[in-house]
């Protein structure tokens, strides 16, 4: 049945987006352990503007401008919680 390849098909890229978010979050951890190194903060809002635009930017649709950026402020969210998470355990 074509439905149910279809749900396979999304099955699969789900896997892949989170193995994909959770590399983000590696990367971020890393990043968090920099910034307590340098005895920098854990929330750069300039930083995070400059993502949302680049993503807007490079972003072909028919994912929306507001979607988007509701998702990757979420994945954002969590990298800021992982990174606040070291300055807790030192």
């Amino acid at each position: 049945m074509e439905l149910d390849k279809l749900r396979e098909n999304i099955d699969a890229l789900d896997g892949k987006i989170l193995e994909l978010i959770n590399q983000r979050l590696k990367l971020a951890r890393r990043i968090g352990r920099e910034k307590s190194d340098q005895g920098l903060a854990t929330l750069n809002n300039a930083r995070e503007s400059l993502v949302l635009q680049r993503l807007n930017a490079i972003n072909p649709g028919p994912l929306t401008q507001t979607a988007l950026q509701l998702i990757f402020k979420e994945i954002m969210a969590a990298a800021r919680e992982l990174q606040s998470q070291h300055k807790v355990a030192f």
